[in-house]
């Protein structure tokens, strides 16, 4: 809000969609060992669970509590739901980036396809370099707490490069 009054704010966007073979046998190979899991937890004699998580195996167990009859059963039957393998195999290989970037498509992709280099950064600046948590109140001092790990992180890719990648963190 500016002086009480609201402003509305719309984002133009664009969605960009990839697919990609190699994505798309990934995804089915964790899917098929999260089967596996799912099919032994049923063998062990586990429990559905009723809150299930993206990449949780028991997102593939169903219960039975009804009879062919339709009538309520003494045993609870769990079984495999292929409607759900399905319905996720569906998009496998799909890949979808949503951008306020006025770029062209495939320069954004090119970006995010190196995304996975800018979070590796920040897990070795937590890591390795302990950037977080910081026990600094003074603003320069937490300014100069992070330059050092920056510049660390500077001198680290650059080793790295010099050595052929031949040594990890």
């Amino acid at each position: 809000t500016i002086d009480g009054v609201k402003k509305k704010v719309e984002l133009e966007q664009q969605l960009i969609v990839t697919y990609s073979i190699k994505y798309r046998n990934y995804l089915r190979s964790i899917r098929n060992r999260q089967i596996e899991r799912a099919l032994k937890a049923i063998e062990s004699g586990a429990k559905a669970v009723e809150k299930k998580r993206q990449n949780d195996p028991n997102r593939f167990i169903k219960a039975n509590h009804a009879t062919e009859d339709g009538e309520v059963a003494d045993k609870t039957v769990y079984f495999i739901d292929e409607g759900s393998i399905a319905k996720e195999e569906m998009y496998d290989g799909f890949y979808a980036v949503c951008t306020s970037l006025d770029d062209k498509a495939e320069a954004i992709v090119k970006i995010n396809q190196r995304r996975w280099e800018i979070e590796e950064c920040f897990r070795i600046m937590k890591s390795e370099f302990q950037a977080r948590p910081v026990y600094l109140k003074r603003k320069e001092r937490i300014v100069a707490h992070f330059i050092t790990c920056f510049i660390a992180l500077i001198l680290y890719r650059y080793l790295e490069k010099k050595l052929s990648n031949r040594y990890t963190c």
